[in-house]
């Protein structure tokens, strides 16, 4: 009978050290995924802000466009009138 009891204790304490070493194995797996998600996080924001900046730089050139073609029709209307 003793021995059963010193088994069924052997058999207790592997599966509690099998149990804690699984629970470290997902809870580092946890810890990963978290840093994936704020390193993702952070890429999105910096896409999203080179997408921004872009969409800036188109605005800036077609208003350049703008501001070139109005002042092409502004000489334009100097030379004519001699004013």
């Amino acid at each position: 009978m003793k021995d059963l009891e010193i088994e069924l204790s052997k058999v207790k304490q592997k599966g509690m050290e099998s149990l804690q070493h699984a629970v470290a194995i997902e809870r580092e797996g946890y810890m990963n995924l978290q840093w994936e998600l704020e390193e993702s996080k952070v890429a999105l924001a910096r896409a999203e802000k080179e997408a921004k900046l872009a969409q800036v730089g188109d605005y800036c050139q077609k208003l350049y466009g703008i501001f070139l073609i109005f002042n092409m029709l502004l000489l334009s209307v100097i030379v004519i009138t001699g004013k």
